[in-house]
């Protein structure tokens, strides 16, 4: 098959423009994100009150990491090659599909949590467990929008509209700060709480106009469609039930520690994760769709080509990040000591600043290898093989567990984020080895197909 052209694929879509404006967006959209944790840590401090906040996360992440985060990346490779009369049928009907499934699940979540938190926070009082169900019965509500959010933005994805997603996130991360400023003071840690789902429930408000109506005697669309979102979220999920749930086991120790721990451990994560999402959001989102569709039409090289311009630019950025990184950290101290009073910090004691740039250096292999990870289990996925990746995953999980636990003996927090650092870095390299040797492979065949037509057809050679 002749290649396809770069540009019949890509249409309109210019890659470094979107790549570009996507970036700030998601940029302005996690800046607020974290502008909200950090002005809600120092304004109640790092005690008890804010472990119990980011403890009651717990159970909502799960369903997140395990559910709604594999549907994503399946859903929208397979709406990509859909044309645009299906996609429109198949998205509003998966949509009002999982909006149903998540709302049975949040009334799950609420009726267990008193049996899950002291489970997942067994360090806790008496008093900070009853105040985590509590928060954690608020936050189970964020499962709906955030699942619903996540089927939109596949449809909008697959529709090659990058833009109007991230602007909605960054629309309702800007207004639950707004209402965070306004009221903390007199809503405390409750108003903290309902400010998180504000944050995941908004977008859906403004993605929803393409399903606001049920394709009725349209089934016929969805039931192979069901079929093969199946097939491929399938391995994912099982991965994800163990591999994505690594926050429990850190949530878990941290709560071992002194109090403070966890809210320590979760601002440093959000750093990290708020940055890979940037570079995933703008380099690799915008890539998905395309890449499916060159492995639909066996476009091979061009599908490597792609792949290595955006894991090159995933690497300079990643590299430069954690210079900026590392300089912020170690400029930290001057402007706490220079702001004195006046300072961003609150009622944040510099024990605990100090704390939190040391994490943030020592955990800097999540920066650095995060985005690589995610560009290539995307590759993956476009290919229609989420069983490689997860195995992969497995095996890159459970040496993290134990690299975890022996951090946390060995050095506390400081030890948990190093065996973070060193877990995802061991995932990269063997996420890239194994997808270059895939698509060496595949161009091979390729190569050999002709050669091999070329010989069967021509007449015999005399003896």
């Amino acid at each position: 098959m002749p290649n396809e052209s770069l540009d019949s694929i890509e249409g309109r879509h210019q890659p470094l423009r979107l790549s570009m404006a996507l970036s700030a967006i998601t940029f302005g959209q996690l800046a607020s994100s974290f502008g909200i944790q950090w002005y809600t840590v120092t304004q109640l401090g790092a005690g008890a009150e804010t472990d119990g906040l980011y403890a009651a996360l717990t159970l909502p992440q799960i369903v997140m990491v395990i559910l709604v985060d594999p549907l994503g990346f399946v859903l929208t490779p397979l709406l990509s090659i859909k044309n645009e009369r299906e996609r429109r049928i198949v998205g509003a009907q998966i949509v009002w599909l999982i909006a149903g499934c998540s709302l049975l699940i949040t009334l799950l979540a609420v009726i267990v949590a008193p049996l899950t938190v002291p489970l997942l926070a067994p360090g806790f009082s008496e008093s900070t467990v009853q105040l985590t169900v509590d928060l954690a019965r608020i936050q189970a509500t964020a499962i709906v929008g955030a699942a619903c959010t996540m089927a939109l933005s596949s449809l909008y994805h697959a529709g090659q509209n990058f833009l109007w997603p991230a602007a909605s996130m960054l629309i309702c991360s800007l207004v639950g700060w707004v209402i965070l400023i306004v009221g903390i003071r007199s809503g405390g840690v409750t108003l903290a709480a309902w400010v998180q789902v504000i944050t995941f429930v908004g977008p859906l408000f403004f993605l929803a106009s393409p399903v606001a109506w049920w394709p009725w005697g349209e089934h016929g669309c969805l039931r192979g469609f069901l079929s093969e979102v199946w097939r491929q979220s399938k391995p994912l999920m099982v991965s994800a039930s163990y591999c994505r749930t690594g926050f429990m086991v850190d949530r878990l120790l941290t709560s071992l520690l002194a109090p403070g721990s966890i809210v320590i451990l979760e601002l440093a994560s959000r750093v990290h994760f708020a940055i890979v999402r940037i570079l995933n959001q703008g380099v690799t989102t915008p890539i998905v769709p395309v890449l499916a569709s060159l492995s639909n039409h066996g476009n091979w090289p061009v599908f490597r080509a792609r792949y290595w311009d955006r894991l090159i630019w995933i690497v300079l950025v990643s590299f430069g990040m954690v210079l900026g990184l590392a300089t912020v950290a170690i400029l930290g101290p001057y402007f706490y000591h220079a702001g004195g009073e006046h300072s961003m910090m609150g009622t944040l004691r510099w024990e605990d600043l100090n704390k939190l740039t040391v994490a943030l250096v020592i955990g800097s292999g999540v920066l650095m290898f995060g985005s690589i990870n995610h560009l290539a289990m995307s590759a993956f996925y476009a290919q229609g093989d989420t069983r490689t990746p997860m195995r992969i995953q497995v095996l890159a999980h459970s040496l993290g567990i134990i690299l975890k636990a022996c951090g946390f003996f060995l050095g506390g927090l400081y030890g948990i984020m190093a065996a973070m650092s060193v877990a995802y870095g061991i995932e990269a390299a063997v996420l890239s080895v194994a997808l270059n040797r895939r698509l060496s492979l595949r161009l091979r065949v390729d190569q050999q197909a002709p050669l091999e037509l070329s010989t069967a057809g021509a007449p015999p050679r005399s003896p």
